[in-house]
């Protein structure tokens, strides 16, 4: 499994575990879109992991 593939995995139970309890099952194009942005921060920016994360969820979710 590649790297990408690895951190895409976690950054999808990382999403999950966020917005347990709010009631929101997000969408596959969403769970694409959030690990496709932490991974362009992570790889390109060199951000890290957790503010990676934050930025993307804000981004794609339009909260934190």
């Amino acid at each position: 499994m590649s790297i990408q593939m690895e951190q895409a995995d976690q950054d999808e139970d990382w999403l999950y575990r966020k917005l347990e309890g709010r009631k929101y099952k997000p969408s596959t194009a969403q769970i694409d879109a959030f690990c496709d942005r932490v991974w362009d921060l992570i790889s390109t920016r060199g951000t890290p992991v957790n503010d990676a994360r934050s930025t993307a969820l804000s981004e794609v979710f339009g909260r934190k």
